[in-house]
């Protein structure tokens, strides 16, 4: 009998069958991805990825005349490594099922694998959202989550917050807390230095509320007539280029919690890829079957925390 992985006419039965008109499998069109339009991509050319971190200067001085000039120093911060992942999948089709397939589907497989790639990078981007509140699975060069409230400075005792608290659901008021954050930002001396917020990122579920918040053109859910800042008479959220815009995770897997994130330029989210699709295929001598595999080597993952925010929902 024929083990697990394995395609044969005994268990694709319909494919041998020449009296069905069609088959359905995925020839589904997969949307345009997505993790590329918030990740940054990059490629390694190790098996590792290290950084670390240094303070930068405070402000100058005030100097009497003759005085001495005061010195300052640089004070480095921890360091981090990321390493990939090795993915792949293989599928092995008997002799027999390739000669009698009469949908010609067994030579779609390299198609239908490349699409199982595509899902997993988003799978694998996405996880970055998916465990931004907690350190299960990463955290960053200052050993917090992505999204905290206790993020450390390198050069100063002071903390810096990206995590909307308290958790709340998706409306206006929490939502402007996060682009606060922005404005709020600092650098590792607690220095402001303030990031443009240019995307919200919400799932599913949320969509339709971010379509009230973001162009209805006044304040939702009020008796007045004040101008709803999110939207465009506010003109923080619009359809015009350069304004807030934002987008639905379909891979997210919290129903209530939102993101914003900064311009590619101005985060450190990451995609890197060590080795992007290989395929091979070969004939088994022993079984006469027909074998492909395809694999990678990637991750995603970040080292600063700068330039998100996002907010649990509740």
């Amino acid at each position: 009998m024929p083990g697990g992985g394995i395609g044969a006419s005994v268990n694709l039965s319909q494919l041998t069958i020449k009296d069905f008109d069609n088959i359905f499998y995925d020839t589904y069109l997969r949307p345009d991805p997505e993790y590329t339009e918030v990740f940054n991509i990059r490629e390694a050319d190790a098996n590792y990825w290290r950084q670390g971190q240094i303070g930068g200067f405070g402000a100058l001085q005030d100097v009497d005349e003759g005085g001495l000039v005061p010195y300052d120093v640089m004070k480095q911060g921890p360091e981090k490594t990321i390493r990939y992942k090795n993915i792949a999948l293989a599928v092995q089709i008997t002799q027999m099922l390739r000669e009698d397939d009469k949908s010609g589907i067994v030579a779609k497989i390299p198609e239908l694998m490349a699409k199982s790639l595509y899902y997993t990078c988003e799978l694998k981007a996405w996880d970055v959202f998916n465990n931004a509140f907690v350190t299960t699975n990463r955290v960053g060069l200052d050993s917090q989550a992505l999204l905290s409230s206790a993020h450390v400075l390198v050069d100063s005792a002071s903390t810096y917050s990206n995590l909307g608290s308290p958790a709340a659901s998706l409306a206006e008021t929490p939502l402007l807390a996060l682009l606060d954050m922005f404005e709020l930002n600092v650098n590792e001396r607690n220095i402001p230095a303030p990031i443009q917020p240019r995307m919200v990122i919400v799932p599913i579920q949320l969509r339709w509320v971010m379509e009230r918040l973001g162009y209805s053109e006044y304040r939702v859910g009020g008796m007045d007539n004040d101008i709803n800042v999110l939207g465009p008479k506010g003109e923080i959220l619009g359809p015009r280029p350069g304004k807030l815009k934002f987008m639905v995770g379909h891979y997210l897997t919290s129903t209530k919690a939102y993101f914003v994130v900064a311009d590619q330029a101005d985060h450190d989210l990451r995609f890197v890829w060590r080795r992007k699709l290989q395929t091979r295929a070969q004939d088994d001598f022993n079984t006469e079957s027909w074998l492909y595999k395809a694999t990678a080597r990637l991750t995603a993952d970040f080292f600063d925390f700068r330039g998100v925010a996002g907010n649990q929902g509740a």
